[in-house]
């Protein structure tokens, strides 16, 4: 608005490191408000995180089954299908203990 004020605008542009060291509080402050509010936001599930370690659990014992028949996903995997199909007759007969 230099049409009515005949004076030349004088601006005065603090360094970025004065303005680091006098707003620190500030920026720190806000920074952890922010990290609250994101954090109440999304909640972890706990069967969320038990479904995802289960998960990775069966695909570390995937990866090694592969590994150690022969670097073959696909013997592994039949290796994998060889040992959920066995029957329980095949485990051996139940006997139920004595006394109970």
């Amino acid at each position: 608005m230099r049409f009515w004020n005949r004076q030349p605008a004088v601006v005065e542009e603090p360094s970025s490191l004065d303005a680091f060291t006098s707003d620190a509080g500030l920026v720190r402050e806000a920074y952890e408000r922010g990290r609250k509010d994101e954090r109440s936001r999304r909640r972890d599930s706990p069967l969320l995180v038990c479904l995802v370690v289960l998960l990775a659990l069966a695909g570390a014992v995937a990866l090694t089954t592969a590994a150690t028949h022969g670097g073959s996903f696909a013997e592994g995997g039949a290796a994998i299908d060889r040992a959920l199909g066995r029957s329980p007759s095949s485990l051996g007969e139940y006997t139920p203990p004595v006394g109970g």
